[in-house]
């Protein structure tokens, strides 16, 4: 391995991965200041491990959310912008006591759970699907794209796009999707998925 290069291995508050090994995580701490996701603009090589229940074939058919971190002063409208989108009742995380009011990051952001249809997957593009939201229907990069546009969006819990390797190849710094996902089965096997390239 070079000196540059970097491996993440996740294995707490793991994400969700579809058959592309893109993924959405979903965690109360902040994106920001995430151990996995600054140091993904700046890998070559990254593996995450999970457990078998986040294992899907396509994005959003088990976790039917996306988890968004945006500034509280612009959390309603970031709301309604994602409804603009096609998010089925986006909803600013609460904590487990009500009382308690709004879930806070540890850097005092708030976290969006937005609900939107399954991710269509490339052989959905490749059939002819355009993938560009309507119905609310999105291809997991365009719909990733468009969220963190929406001005108050500080994180976007979705790793998609090119792996490092890719990203090397192309003489970019590092990529967003794993180059292979570990499960554990419930028999206490693992199953990997790779990243196809």
């Amino acid at each position: 391995m070079q000196a540059k290069e970097f491996i993440c291995v996740a294995g707490r508050n793991c994400p969700s991965i579809s058959s592309r090994s893109s993924r959405s995580r979903s965690s109360s701490y902040s994106y920001t200041n995430s151990p996995t996701k600054p140091p993904a603009k700046f890998t070559n090589f990254r593996l995450y491990s999970t457990d078998s229940r986040k294992l899907q074939s396509r994005l959003l058919t088990n976790w039917k959310y996306i988890p968004i971190e945006v500034a509280p002063i612009a959390a309603f409208r970031v709301l309604r912008k994602l409804t603009e989108l096609g998010s089925i009742n986006p909803t600013i995380r609460s904590n487990s006591n009500p009382k308690e009011g709004n879930l806070k990051t540890d850097q005092d952001f708030f976290l969006i759970d937005a609900p939107f249809p399954p991710m269509l997957i490339q052989a959905d593009l490749d059939g002819g699907l355009k993938g560009t939201g309507t119905g609310g229907v999105w291809e997991v990069a365009r719909l990733a794209r468009e969220i963190k546009q929406i001005a108050g969006v500080l994180e976007v819990g979705i790793f998609s796009g090119q792996t490092g390797p890719q990203a090397t190849a192309a003489g970019g710094v590092g990529g967003q999707r794993p180059v292979a996902a570990y499960f554990g089965m419930p028999d206490g096997s693992v199953s990997v998925r790779n990243a196809i390239q």
